[in-house]
């Protein structure tokens, strides 16, 4: 068993689950009803839009109809995948954290399209597509080769080929990453000692430096552009959003995410925050920036951790 940071050794420990899935193929699944109503103004993320969970526990991903959560689907033949992300085509890639590769499916699509290999010996963890180049970018939790050590950031240029890797000193464990609207990219992780860290990856550099933020998470959770501001989590049910100028940036603002558990990553979908509740087996959906009590809750999952929505075209 390679050695994980602190933070995800309990999923480490559901990894015999991957061997008994490996074998089974695409499927179309009648899952547990959906708790609460979602229809509201501003909700609609377009037409056949759809709404990816990732299911760490049974190594899937389930599907649903955006924002009616209807037609659960659920995909299968991964080996523990966590983060998830989507292009401007509505391709999802997934990454395959237990088999050190990001796999893409089409919009709606059943069997992967393609297979990125990721730099051997290390962990993909979450992903994230620069809407002005199309580049893939992926946070490898670890190095795991006769022992473990530190992770990297790594980007596929055009999200194809082999990728190029990026690390800080700063950071050992690589968690979430997000891009801007202007291609500028956000990374959050671990130093082998502390709190979490933060770094930028600017648009046209091909340097990560270190971003400071006041008032900054203590823990390393998911990083979205939600069209305003930078929403960053701290793992826990608080979100913070910044305005960042160069390397700083300043807290505007809070979403807290009532009778929430550990939330590693989220989705923010307009005046939406989707939030997979890894230790509890649910997610939820709440209003944003408001936060609050959820509007509604998808359970029977299975130590849920990525979302992305995913627009039909």
């Amino acid at each position: 068993m390679p050695l994980i940071p602190k933070l995800f050794t309990a999923c480490a420990s559901l990894c015999c689950a991957a061997s008994l899935l490996a074998g089974c193929a695409n499927s179309i699944a009648s899952g547990p009803p959906v708790a609460g109503a979602l229809d509201a103004p501003g909700l609609d993320a377009g037409s056949g839009a759809l709404l990816y969970l990732t299911n760490y526990g049974e190594s899937t991903v389930r599907t649903y109809d955006w924002p009616g959560l209807q037609r659960e689907r659920t995909l299968r033949r991964f080996t523990h995948e966590e983060g998830l992300c989507a292009d401007s085509k509505g391709d999802v890639f997934v990454t395959n954290t237990g088999a050190d590769n990001i796999e893409e499916y089409a919009h709606g699509g059943t069997k992967p399209i393609a297979t990125l290999a990721d730099l051997p010996h290390y962990f993909p963890n979450s992903c994230a597509v620069d809407p002005v180049s199309g580049d893939l970018a992926v946070t490898n939790l670890a190095y795991y080769n006769s022992g473990s050590g530190p992770g990297n950031l790594v980007i596929f240029k055009h999200a194809a080929g082999r990728p190029q890797p990026y690390t800080i000193a700063t950071i050992s464990a690589y968690y979430l990453c997000g891009y801007d609207d202007r291609g500028n990219l956000v990374v959050d992780g671990m130093p082998l000692h502390g709190s979490a860290a933060f770094a930028i990856l600017e648009h046209g550099s091909t340097k990560l430096q270190t971003l400071t933020l006041e008032h900054a998470p203590s823990g390393a959770g998911g990083v979205q552009w939600d069209g305003k501001h930078w929403a960053i989590g701290g793992a826990y049910a608080t979100i913070f959003q910044y305005d960042v100028t160069g390397t700083k940036g300043t807290n505007v603002g809070t979403t807290t995410l009532q009778e929430s558990d550990t939330i590693f990553d989220f989705f923010i979908s307009g005046d939406r925050i989707i939030a997979p509740e890894h230790s509890s087996n649910k997610v939820q959906i709440f209003k944003y920036p408001a936060g609050g009590a959820a509007l509604g809750t998808i359970g029977g999952m299975n130590l849920p951790f990525g979302a992305a929505i995913s627009r039909g075209n």
